[in-house]
């Protein structure tokens, strides 16, 4: 959400919050915006909670800004407020400044809040004050820029991990992790090939959440509609009991080297389908495959392929006709694959 634009942007601050356990971590970036990069002096930024929900906020570990790359900063300041509820952290420097804030976000440090209520652990809002901040001729400027407000933690569901690996099948399977769940009805699956646009839902079947749960919950799904040599992004689209919708993500994955490690044959895809349908078959090694179908009888119908194959993931679609391209009437049907000693088979539906 964005709060407000003061002038032009200079620079730009964001927090991320994620839930470890049953801790919560509020990580402080800054970054700079504007057409020249400024020298970065004093900074503090205030974070107000929900005491009724967190509770005693620390410097996490990794909160010592002065690292290899920012020399002439001392380390952040933790100043805590439990009965106010705020908290607030500081990079200070010393000396004359010396740092010149990148155009990639940087993190500040990291403040660490105990979870005590989960279904109290909305109200995090922040803001942050400059101290002092110098462009590259030390003339003073005032604050100002972009800043964006923190997730809502209120919602449904807090999700801890989210990521996308390749299976051994040479689909993409995703898994994600939630702490709570508040009233959460399940989750559907979007895919893209580009990080902003293009999302398209690819789970026609809302996946069933836990409803309400306050311990983890884990979930998987596998992408075998896949191709070789791309990489794809994927956001998870949570969608509350009164039809709300909440996204997380994206992550994303790439099948540049996407070889199987054994034979296999998907279900197709969509299924029952009408006109169109598509399988995804992986061969881990050069092979003649041989993919037929039939009806239930054992009647061959058609022979969709019969041809050499080097190791990889490929994907044939089946239209629902016969050997002299005649539409076949509405029936389940039998596909078979053959490559080698492997042999298996999938049943599919055909509606008119």
């Amino acid at each position: 959400m964005l709060i407000s634009v003061l002038h032009a942007q200079t620079y730009e601050a964001t927090i991320q919050l994620t839930v470890v356990g049953d801790s919560l971590d509020v990580a402080m970036y800054l970054q700079h915006t504007g057409t020249s990069s400024p020298v970065l002096g004093n900074c503090s930024f205030f974070i107000n909670f929900n005491k009724n929900g967190l509770t005693n906020p620390r410097l996490k570990e990794d909160g010592e800004w002065d690292g290899d790359h920012q020399p002439g900063y001392g380390q952040n300041l933790l100043n805590v407020n439990l009965s106010l509820g705020l908290a607030s952290i500081e990079v200070v420097k010393s000396g004359n400044p010396t740092y010149e804030m990148p155009n990639t976000p940087t993190h500040l440090g990291t403040l660490r809040f105990k979870i005590t209520n989960p279904a109290q652990n909305a109200g995090i809002t922040w803001n942050a004050t400059y101290l002092e901040v110098f462009d590259n001729s030390y003339t003073n400027i005032t604050p100002n820029g972009t800043f964006i407000n923190p997730p809502d933690i209120s919602l449904p569901v807090c999700m801890t991990s989210f990521f996308a690996s390749l299976d051994e099948r040479g689909g993409v399977l995703l898994k994600w992790i939630t702490q709570t769940e508040v009233n959460s009805a399940g989750f559907y699956v979007w895919r893209s090939e580009n990080e902003e646009t293009g999302y398209v839902r690819i789970t026609t079947l809302l996946i069933p959440s836990h409803g309400n749960s306050a311990s983890p919950q884990e979930y998987t799904f596998t992408d075998l509609y896949v191709e070789e040599g791309k990489t794809y992004w994927y956001r998870i689209e949570e969608v509350s009991l009164d039809g709300k919708s909440t996204f997380f993500g994206p992550v994303s994955v790439s099948t540049l080297r996407l070889v199987p490690t054994c034979f296999s044959l998907s279900q197709n895809y969509p299924n029952p389908f009408n006109p169109v349908t598509t399988m995804r078959y992986g061969i881990p090694e050069q092979s003649k495959v041989k993919i037929v179908v039939y009806s239930l009888m054992g009647r061959k119908i058609k022979t969709l392929l019969d041809e050499f194959k080097l190791p990889g993931q490929y994907q044939i679609t089946w239209d629902g006709t016969d050997g002299v391209n005649q539409k076949v009437s509405s029936g389940i049907y039998v596909i078979k694959m053959e490559a080698g000693d492997f042999s298996t088979i999938r049943k599919v539906t055909l509606l008119r």
